[in-house]
């Protein structure tokens, strides 16, 4: 009976035993990890500077007394601010690896005991979207170029008003950029010497390094042979004498080395002249023909291709009496400058009745017929010179008939020589200067004001006005011998006037 109750005994301290083993909590906490609960708002621009609330719970830190730090990626947070005991805002640092579309960061929350949880994947950077070629138009045009075509972009930092990107038509850049708006362009497509159907990538590229382009976005169209692209001006005088500009394609012949010929109409041009293989500088002829002509415009190579421009060139001739040319347009006051003058409309052949030709209301010397619309007339002696520059006179033709033209400001009178407007007296002395001379005024410029004059460039002394027209003053010494221009200025309150005198002074040993 007694080790039965003994056996009791030791079984019940067992259990008690292992009943207080099975329940640890009844004698200690157990420990939590802390975890990361929300986060708000979980994206934002890589620039930083979003405002998110991060809730958390299990830091033994209270966040008020002791305020963690935040992490997005590797980057702590611009700045963090408690909200209550397990909550901060902390405000999003710039992307340290920023990309054109999104980039997806952890977010790490680090209390000062060195208990940390975290946000896998927890918040989004916002990239800039990637620049992107929308639309162009037109898609194509002539190799020639000059296509003047519309391009819409997006995603682009830079404002184009402001920083105009460049534009490429395959490697080739636009003739010209012009910004519509901030995302769009006008651009002017370059031309091409590649014959037939040719297709070309065309590229934006903005000022900060953003690009885009149009794969196979514009396609020239140029001819498989010989082909007239473009002239330029398109119409001239009757005269003659208009500078044309012609561009072709598909010549074999390169023009800098054989020389097309180019007609206007059935009547070749004065004179031809190379801009590149495949460019001409032409000179249209005249044309006795009145009112407005217009003419094929022709150019044949020397291995016999040739092209054309159908109505290529617009003469503009008058329908009656007209003066068309003047040759030479200036002559010295003295006269006897021979002058071809071509008039057109004349009713009169001047070979029969010869005009009359006026030179600012002087009469030619003479005149002398040289076709029926052509005369060759002797200027007279300019009635009215202009020393030291032109005198500037209409031409009159006046026909026995009544008829007339007139070529306005049609002759440049050269005027004589100008007059000295000063004398220097007398006009040597020594290098080392020091001697006094007398200056005479003798043009538009009095001793009026205040007066400095100078030798060579340098200042004299002692400058004495003894009237309107005269002064004295001391030489300066002189920096090499020989003659040396005198110059004096006058200024006043109301005017400054000058003078120099070339070679005015000489310096002696």
């Amino acid at each position: 009976m007694i080790w039965r109750l003994g056996f009791l005994s030791s079984f019940l301290v067992a259990g008690l035993l292992i009943a207080s083993c099975d329940h640890p909590h009844r004698h200690h906490r157990r420990h939590h990890e802390p975890q990361c609960l929300t986060l708000d708002p979980n994206r934002g621009p890589n620039t930083g500077g979003t405002s998110v609330f991060v809730e958390t719970k299990g830091f033994s830190d209270d966040f008020l007394v002791d305020i963690p730090q935040v992490f997005f990626g590797d980057t702590p947070a611009t700045s963090v601010t408690a909200i209550d005991s397990s909550t901060v805002e902390a405000v999003s640092p710039p992307d340290a690896n920023p990309q054109p579309g999104e980039h997806v960061v952890d977010v790490t929350v680090e209390a000062q005991n060195g208990q940390r949880c975290v946000f896998n994947d927890g918040f989004t950077y916002e990239g800039a979207p990637r620049p992107d070629c929308l639309s162009i138009n037109p898609r194509g045009g002539p190799c020639a170029g000059g296509t003047a075509v519309h391009i819409e972009t997006a995603g682009f930092s830079d404002d184009f008003t402001v920083d105009l990107p460049r534009v490429f038509f395959g490697t080739t850049e636009a003739l010209s950029v012009a910004a519509i708006n901030s995302s769009s362009l006008e651009a002017v497509s370059p031309g091409t010497t590649i014959l037939g159907r040719s297709v070309v990538d065309v590229f934006v590229e903005a000022q900060n390094g953003q690009e885009c382009h149009f794969n196979d976005g514009f396609v020239y169209e140029c001819p498989q042979g010989p082909d007239c692209i473009s002239i330029d001006p398109r119409g001239g005088s009757c005269a003659g004498g208009t500078v044309v500009t012609i561009e072709t394609a598909g010549f074999s012949d390169d023009f800098t080395v054989d020389l097309p010929r180019v007609f206007f109409g059935t009547t070749e041009a004065l004179s031809v002249s190379a801009i590149s293989s495949a460019a001409l500088e032409a000179v249209s002829p005249g044309t006795t023909a009145l009112g407005r002509i217009v003419v094929d415009v022709f150019v044949e190579a020397q291995n016999g291709q040739e092209c054309h421009f159908n109505d290529g060139f617009v003469y503009e001739c008058p329908q009656g009496s007209d003066c068309i040319h003047l040759d030479p347009n200036r002559g010295p006051h003295t006269g006897g400058t021979p002058v071809r003058v071509e008039t057109g409309g004349f009713s009169d052949d001047f070979t029969v009745d010869l005009p009359r030709v006026f030179f600012g209301g002087v009469e030619a010397t003479s005149v002398t017929a040289i076709d029926a619309s052509t005369v060759v007339a002797e200027t007279p002696p300019d009635p009215n010179p202009t020393p030291g520059g032109d005198h500037v006179v209409d031409v009159l033709v006046d026909a026995r008939n009544g008829e007339e033209c007139v070529f306005p400001d049609g002759f440049a009178y050269e005027g004589p020589a100008p007059l000295a407007c000063m004398s220097v007296d007398p006009n040597r002395g020594p290098l080392r200067g020091g001697n006094t001379v007398h200056i005479t005024a003798l043009g538009n410029c009095p001793f009026d004001g205040d007066v400095e004059v100078k030798f060579g460039g340098v200042s004299a002394t002692d400058v004495m006005i003894i009237s309107p027209t005269e002064l004295s003053c001391t030489v300066p010494a002189g920096l090499r011998k020989g003659a040396v221009d005198v110059t004096y200025v006058v200024r006043t309150p109301a005017r400054a006037c000058d003078c120099r005198l070339e070679d005015g002074y000489i310096y002696e040993i």
